[in-house]
């Protein structure tokens, strides 16, 4: 990624990442168990090689059921009834759905920031979490350096950093934040997502969204 997609993906706001209401008990990461069900479905063979027709048959039924159970579970965690309601909130993004030579090969941008996403490896709702309060902590720690003064390491000289020049002085974030760069690198792919849409996606269209895009670990922290 170029270093000018990086700056105009960290200049999307944090608050385009909004959260919808956890049904109580269950955990924010349930899906994570979901995408591992889907990715495992119809690995095993019937161990006596028997009719292949039936074992594919068979497969196809674990298969089948292993998706529901994803999709029940991601339904739970996000507090809705139906599929439907995901569906439609996630709108162009139910592109997800594509295989990924669409997405490689579309020049539509919806499809290349999917494809920007995936290749991120994804990231959960915990994931996000960890990163805005993250990012809060660095915004504090940058407004405290804000008229301190300081010894240049290059020119010996006394300098009050302002906000033209505290990113000469300040640690990065990346690094004060101690965060993973694979995180950070899915968190900015999700706000590129965001900023296709009117309303930031809430944390059952995230799990949704890894979801379709077959993402079985996406990054926590």
């Amino acid at each position: 990624m170029t270093n000018a997609l990086h700056r105009s993906i960290a200049a999307i706001a944090l608050s385009a990442i909004a959260f919808a209401p956890i049904v109580a008990g269950v955990s924010v990461l349930t899906a994570d168990a979901a995408y591992a069900n889907k990715s495992n479905s119809g690995s095993r063979g019937n161990g006596g090689g028997g009719d292949i027709g039936q074992s594919s048959e068979a497969s196809s039924d674990n298969r089948g059921q292993d998706r529901k159970i994803a999709r029940q579970e991601i339904m739970d965690t996000a507090g809705v009834q139906n599929w439907g309601a995901i569906a439609s909130e996630l709108g162009e993004l139910n592109k997800a759905n594509a295989n990924i030579n669409a997405r490689l090969n579309s020049s539509d941008p919806v499809h290349q920031a999917l494809g920007t996403y995936e290749m991120s490896g994804g990231i959960t709702t915990a994931g996000v979490k960890a990163y805005i309060d993250a990012k809060a902590v660095y915004d504090s720690y940058i407004a405290g350096l804000i008229g301190q003064t300081v010894t240049d390491p290059n020119t010996q000289l006394q300098v009050i950093i302002n906000a033209d020049n505290v990113g000469q002085y300040a640690v990065s974030f990346e690094e004060y934040s101690g965060l993973s760069p694979a995180l950070i690198y899915a968190y900015t792919a999700l706000a590129t997502l965001n900023g296709f849409r009117e309303e930031p996606l809430t944390s059952g269209a995230i799990d949704a969204l890894n979801y379709m895009l077959e993402l079985e670990e996406p990054a926590v922290n």
